[in-house]
């Protein structure tokens, strides 16, 4: 599994190690399924491709990236869905969009 820089960063933003452990957690749970697909809802729009899995009010939001070294490459980022909030999810997503980061 491979961790992007982006994907650390929201770690680090969220204050509670336990709660950035349970995430770490999950992502791996998602990498280890082998259909990581199939686990999380398929964003639309703008975010096709993308996937999230809700964990309660944090938003896992990621995408398979596939090649024959590492069939399920995560490459995901994390944080908290508040509308208007500067650290929401799906904003930090589109600015992550925009740079080509995702």
């Amino acid at each position: 599994m491979q961790w992007t820089q982006s994907a650390n960063e929201s770690l680090r933003e969220i204050g509670s190690r336990t709660i950035q452990q349970k995430i770490i957690q999950k992502v791996t749970d998602l990498a280890q399924s082998g259909e990581p697909e199939l686990l999380g809802k398929p964003l639309v729009d703008q975010f096709q491709g993308l996937y999230r899995m809700s964990f309660g009010r944090y938003r896992i939001i990621y995408r398979v990236a596939r090649d024959e070294r590492n069939p399920n490459v995560l490459r995901m980022t994390a944080g908290i869905r508040k509308a208007g909030h500067k650290q929401d999810v799906y904003e930090r997503l589109r600015r992550l969009i925009m740079r080509g980061a995702v």
